[in-house]
Formats: structure tokens, C-alpha cells, sequence
């Protein structure tokens, strides 16, 4: 079911544009050059897109991956 539902939000996000403005990104499009030297089993993610993640939420003041419960 879970993946049922992940791909409809994939094809309703690629209908509103979603992938144009991802091609348009120079910083994703520079973490793309990035080698992933990791096995392709079990990957869920891109590189570049962790990479950019990561890069986003240090610029938004996160110091560690943990919640403060």
C-alpha cells in the first residue's frame, strides 16, 4: 500500500513541475557530479539529493539528526 501511494504523489509531483524546477537547480545539478561509490541494494535515495538535504538544513541551523523530545 505504501508503495501504491508513493508513486501516485511521484506522478501527481511530476504533473505540477516538480522535475522541471530539479533540473533547474545548479546546486543539485553540482551534487550530481558527485560519485556514489556505494552498492545499488538497498539504496532508497540519491546522493545528490542527501547531499543537498543535508546542506539545506545546516544552512537552516540543524546541529545534529536527532529530535529534542
Amino acid at each position: 500500500m505504501a508503495r501504491k501511494l508513493r508513486e501516485t504523489l511521484a506522478k501527481k509531483r511530476s504533473i505540477k513541475g516538480y522535475k522541471e524546477k530539479a533540473e533547474s537547480n545548479q546546486l543539485l545539478k553540482l551534487f550530481a557530479e558527485v560519485k556514489d561509490y556505494c552498492k545499488a541494494q538497498g539504496k532508497r535515495h540519491k546522493l545528490e539529493h542527501i547531499l543537498y538535504i543535508s546542506v539545506l538544513a545546516g544552512l537552516m541551523g540543524a546541529t545534529d539528526c536527532y529530535l529534542d523530545r
